[in-house]
């Protein structure tokens, strides 16, 4: 009896340490798999930033040889960016947009002109039908605490129920527009094609500029007819004085010191998809139109944007993402 009673707990024994081999097993196996999918996840996101940086690269290259042709040619005006096609790297594809952003209206210029009747008047009277956001962006941009008629100042924000101060210096990004006093958040997104924010005061590239932004400009400038000129011309206006003599100028009366035919400021859109990894990198590119350089600004990865690419035939198409980044 005590023979069978030894057998048996022998037996348990056994078995207890197999269930416990058997567990320690499964957990190192399910431990592997899972270090071996982080790693392979890593490499994956490394060799798409990697694409990323290479389609960087390119965009420079393309702006470096459209400034070298113009200068070659004699044009005294910046490269106007082109819709390129998607390219197909190994195991991956890469979308890139080169983007004039002197082609917008840069908030920042707020800070050093009345902005009564600019385009940064009309981007909020016109698009949003919020005239005292004028105002609301004039006292976050200036250094006093005094508020404008119709504007706001710490005391305004103070009062949220999320409490913040004004920003009191130039804008970062356009972004921070949704932070202003009574801007509606949800219609942000239609006024981000048109505007940005860069450091310095800079006027709108002609040659470039959406038809919407042009439209902005003068209440009586059609954009669509200077858009339309500019499709028939590829090198667009070869001066801001060109412009101010046109057919479609005439009876509009504009600053010119608000228009220009160079710029210094660009961005890159690049989206770069590797296996089952997307990575989104948003590049700042300043060019120096006497010597050709190209010096990088800033970079920001990760934000999603639609990238805007042509096909072989030329056939516009839209690289859908959630949202533009600026």
């Amino acid at each position: 009896m005590t023979y069978h009673r030894q057998q048996g707990a022998a037996l348990i024994s056994v078995l207890l340490m197999f269930a416990i081999i058997t567990i320690l097993a499964t957990q190192l196996i399910t431990r592997s798999q899972a270090d071996i999918e982080r790693t392979r996840w890593l490499v994956t996101e490394a060799q798409a930033y990697q694409y990323a940086l290479g389609g960087e690269a390119l965009a420079r290259q393309v702006l470096w040889q459209q400034q070298a042709n113009l200068k070659a040619e004699g044009i005294n005006i910046s490269p106007i960016p082109n819709l390129l096609p998607k390219y197909q790297p190994e195991q991956g594809q890469m979308a890139i947009e080169i983007i004039d952003l002197q082609g917008r209206i840069n908030l920042n210029n707020a800070l050093n002109s009345d902005t009564r009747h600019s385009p940064i008047s009309r981007i909020f009277n016109d698009l949003l039908l919020k005239p005292d956001l004028n105002q609301s962006l004039s006292d976050w941009l200036d250094s006093d605490m005094t508020p404008l008629t119709g504007g706001a100042e710490d005391f305004h924000y103070l009062a949220l129920e999320v409490p913040y101060r004004t920003g009191n210096q130039a804008l970062a990004s356009s972004s921070e527009l949704m932070t202003l006093f009574d801007m509606p958040v949800d219609e942000f997104p239609v006024l981000r094609p048109y505007i940005t924010a860069l450091k310095q005061p800079t006027p709108i590239n002609i040659n470039t500029a959406p038809e919407m932004v042009l439209s902005l400009i003068n209440a009586n400038l059609s954009g669509q007819q200077v858009a339309g000129y500019r499709d028939s011309h590829p090198s667009g206006y070869s001066s801001v004085e060109e412009f101010l003599t046109a057919d479609v100028m005439a009876g509009v009366n504009i600053d010119h010191k608000l228009l220009t035919v160079t710029s210094t400021n660009y961005a890159v859109k690049i989206k770069t998809t590797i296996n089952d990894r997307t990575l989104w990198l948003f590049s700042r590119l300043n060019l120096d139109s006497s010597t050709g350089d190209i010096a990088l600004n800033a970079r920001t990865v990760g934000e999603r944007f639609i990238v805007n690419t042509t096909d072989i035939n030329k056939e516009n198409q839209d690289d859908t993402a959630t949202k533009p980044l600026f």
